[in-house]
């Protein structure tokens, strides 16, 4: 009995993992997209260097390149979500 709880554990927190990655990379692709809303209402002057909104909007697309919050998550939550194997290194 002990061992059947304890791989409903594993599967449990397997399919959590999941749902905060995808959920995680969904703030950021949010959060991105905000930010460029406010950048492209920035007019001509956001796009110089010295403008706090360039700053922002760079800050913002770097975030949604970053390995763990990548469009790729959603291949491997879907992957957890199915039952199917994700890709390497998502676990």
């Amino acid at each position: 009995m002990r061992s059947g709880l304890g791989l409903q554990a594993q599967v449990l927190a397997v399919v959590n993992l999941g749902l905060a990655r995808a959920a995680l990379t969904q703030i950021a692709r949010e959060g991105a997209d905000v930010v460029n809303r406010a950048y492209r209402l920035g007019g001509t002057m956001a796009i110089y260097r010295n403008h706090p909104l360039q700053r922002l909007a760079r800050d913002a697309m770097v975030v949604t390149q970053h390995a763990f919050l990548g469009e790729g998550n959603y291949d491997g939550a879907g992957a957890v979500f199915v039952g199917v194997q994700p890709i390497p290194g998502y676990l």
